[in-house]
């Protein structure tokens, strides 16, 4: 520690985990958000599209894909017309194929490359899930966010703070699908609640995420 002049940490949640778990002293812990391009929320083509839900993620069990399915299924046993779609990062994803087959909702899902994430991904999602079941960077929802798509995270450290409940997105309970069920058809049944939350949340990250700001803090 004597070599030890400070920290750089993305938020208050690790740098407050580092003080009270592995006792570093405060004053040498740095929080810098990273920057990032905060770009207008792009177009959405409405009409009769049937409206998509998506997650990203590697395919591990924290990453909460198996919370998503079953969210998925409680929605669709609703009667609901509605597609999901997960962008894998790396791994072998054939387990979270297993598990939508297995619940019988494998035509409603689509599987693809976590590649995908970027504009291409934000413009054909109508809401974003992040149900990890641990605390999480959130740096994929920190991109939904920035670029104006309704949210909606487990309450899990890294993840709550990015959110403000209710304005700029929803929390739930980690690893409750009939919660994230509920939400996610709270947002997609009510078109003005989910335009507010994403504008709220493309305006909250614009100020927060600020590559101008990063550079100075540095």
């Amino acid at each position: 520690r004597r070599w030890l002049h400070s920290l750089i940490v993305p938020g208050d949640e690790l740098r407050d985990d580092l003080v009270d778990e592995l006792a570093v002293p405060q004053e040498r812990v740095a929080v810098i958000p990273p920057g990032i391009v905060v770009e207008p929320p792009p177009p959405r083509s409405r009409g009769s599209r049937v409206p998509v839900a998506g997650v990203a993620g590697p395919p591990l069990a924290e990453t909460g894909f198996a919370a998503f399915l079953e969210a998925a299924r409680i929605a669709l046993n609703r009667g609901r017309d509605l597609e999901f779609l997960i962008a894998v990062q790396g791994g072998d994803s054939m387990e979270v194929r297993r598990h939508a087959l297995a619940l019988g909702i494998q035509e409603r899902v689509t599987m693809t490359d976590f590649d995908v994430v970027g504009p291409r991904l934000w413009s054909v999602l109508d809401v974003y899930c992040q149900p990890s079941l641990s605390p999480s960077a959130g740096r994929t929802l920190t991109l939904a966010l920035a670029h104006g798509v309704p949210c909606i995270a487990a309450d899990v450290r890294g993840l709550r703070g990015l959110i403000r409940p209710g304005r700029s997105g929803l929390l739930v309970p980690p690893d409750d699908p009939p919660a994230l069920a509920d939400a996610l058809l709270s947002v997609l049944d009510h078109p003005d609640f989910a335009r507010e939350l994403g504008d709220a949340a493309w305006t909250d990250l614009h100020s927060r995420f600020d590559l101008d700001a990063e550079a100075d803090g540095l």
